[in-house]
């Protein structure tokens, strides 16, 4: 039974390697982002995130990273970050519809950071 498991195990992570999706979900509450990507492009990823936060650096590890991000300007949002995933909940009851509309700019142009 334990040699299933590893199989399993090895497949999940090259399946998490080699695969790219996006999803959102955008409600009356809440703003959710998650990104899978391969972890070549983790490094990237961290560059453009800091980049548009001002030069914030809310990704604190090239490891992981899970907790809340306050920003300069108010910003307030959890994060949670591993080399090949990405994700981010924005609560809109905490936050200015100027916040949301900022960071739904940053998700908008996520994208071309992590395709080939």
């Amino acid at each position: 039974m334990s040699s299933v498991f590893c199989v399993l195990f090895i497949a999940c992570n090259i399946g998490r390697n080699e695969n790219t999706s996006i999803k959102v979900s955008d409600n009356t509450r809440t703003f959710r982002f998650a990104a899978d990507y391969p972890e070549y492009k983790s490094r990237a990823v961290r560059k453009y995130f800091e980049n548009k936060f001002d030069n914030n650096p809310i990704l604190k590890s090239s490891t992981s990273t899970e907790g809340t991000v306050k920003l300069n300007d108010g910003t307030i949002f959890q994060i949670e970050y591993e080399p090949g995933f990405f994700s981010i909940n924005f609560n809109k009851e905490e936050n200015s519809y100027s916040s949301y509309n900022r960071l739904k700019g940053v998700i908008a142009d996520f994208d071309s950071v992590i395709k080939d």
